[in-house]
């Protein structure tokens, strides 16, 4: 069965008027045909994999250096950062700005597929996940590099290292 997709550039459904029409470059009809073919020839297979709530993390980017670590108010509200130089992929130097969301313990006790590390998520992600939630890694190897496999899921029990212990 063909599904029909809505038009990758203004989000059109098949038959409805298109709000890109002075691109005369492709008419809409052209990218909804596109689009349906791509995506009832495989595209559909990476759509329906699921990654939410779910990440990892590598050895920065050889052009990546730790630089500075502090604090920044936002709005009232105190936020922990770090900050990182880079190069954009012109050449042109960067500072990359990291607002801290976690702080996960290390469980060295950890085997039989238990995280390596887990802890609470910052009470400011409340807003967004209207929850409390917990995030728990794995220490993994990756083509032969070093890595953390996440995970976050809703907070379930007592308060068990949900609070810094000092």
């Amino acid at each position: 069965m063909v599904q029909q997709v809505p038009c990758p550039k203004c989000a059109a459904k098949a038959g409805e008027s298109c709000g890109h029409r002075k691109d005369k470059s492709r008419s809409h009809h052209a990218r909804l045909v596109a689009a349906q073919k791509h995506y009832n020839t495989g595209a559909k297979k990476m759509a329906e994999y699921d990654n939410r709530n779910k990440g990892a993390g590598f050895a920065p980017y050889p052009d990546q250096k730790f630089i500075l670590s502090g604090k920044m108010d936002l709005e009232g509200n105190e936020r922990k950062i770090v900050m990182m130089a880079g190069t954009t992929k012109n050449g042109k130097n960067i500072i990359e700005v990291y607002q801290r969301c976690s702080i996960m313990f290390e469980d060295k006790e950890a085997s039989d597929g238990k995280p390596n590390y887990s802890g609470p998520l910052d009470e400011y992600t409340e807003t967004e996940t209207r929850n409390k939630m917990r995030m728990a890694g794995w220490r993994k190897e990756h083509n032969g590099n070093k890595m953390i496999s996440f995970q976050v899921t809703p907070s379930i029990g007592g308060d068990k290292d949900d609070k810094i212990p000092f």
